[in-house]
């Protein structure tokens, strides 16, 4: 494997990476920045989307329908750009209540997804942009991450610092199953007092197999594989 360094886009550290199928990479920063690169690593473009406030760029996302498109959170802001057109976003809009953790749209990028602070997702249909419901009244703490389930239209996974991972039918806004990771910790003999101190178990990313019969989660400094929980009721489609 060749190593190479991708330096010129970013004035503070990277948070977040994505790609297209035209091999174009974007990247956000803690300096607001949003960055598109070129296959060997020069950046092309780049824009703020912080506007003067002090807000990280925690999210980029690609359409895996159409490749020009490109979604960006930034504090409670969501952009959409045309990157053919990168100087200024088609829409932007701002309905969550706190700091956006991380978006995701699903399969047929038909709705988008946005975590927050707050420990709410709100869902949005595309491409109209419009609210279409709002996940709430589960995560006791912020919503660190959340992952459409494939093959499951209706279906959304999300986690938190609240060490739960809870699977929704966002369409009604109802849970169907929850996990919490705290527990299956400790039933798995992993009860030292200091491990929960110094490394507590916040759920902080999903991935979904393509299947959606199975998923990971990133918990500090260690990963659980899971399968669907017992009791977890199959959703529509």
């Amino acid at each position: 494997m060749q190593k190479s360094v991708w330096s010129g886009g970013h004035t503070q550290p990277v948070l977040c990476l994505d790609h297209n199928v035209d091999d174009i990479l974007v990247s956000g920063g803690e300096d607001g920045i949003v960055s598109l690169w070129s296959s060997d690593g020069i950046p092309q473009s780049k824009i703020s989307v912080a506007f003067g406030d002090n807000f990280d760029v925690n999210c980029v996302c690609f359409c895996r329908k159409e490749s020009k498109s490109l979604y960006v959170s930034c504090g409670r802001k969501i952009f959409m750009f045309d990157i053919r057109n990168f100087s200024s976003p088609v829409w932007q809009l701002e309905h969550n209540k706190d700091e956006i953790n991380q978006i995701t749209l699903n399969d047929k990028s038909s709705f988008l997804a946005a975590a927050d602070d707050s420990g709410e997702i709100q869902i949005f249909e595309l491409p109209s942009a419009k609210p279409f419901k709002t996940l709430s009244r589960r995560h006791t703490d912020i919503c660190c991450c959340v992952q459409y389930r494939p093959q499951r239209p209706w279906e959304i996974l999300s986690g938190g610092m609240d060490y739960n991972i809870f699977n929704w039918d966002f369409s009604s806004g109802r849970t169907l199953c929850q996990v919490n990771v705290q527990g299956l910790r400790k039933s798995c003999g992993n009860t030292k007092a200091n491990n929960y101190n110094v490394n507590p178990p916040f759920v902080n990313s999903i991935n979904v197999a393509s299947d959606s019969r199975r998923f990971a989660c990133g918990l500090g400094k260690e990963g659980k594989f899971f399968n669907p929980p017992k009791g977890c009721k199959e959703g529509r489609g």
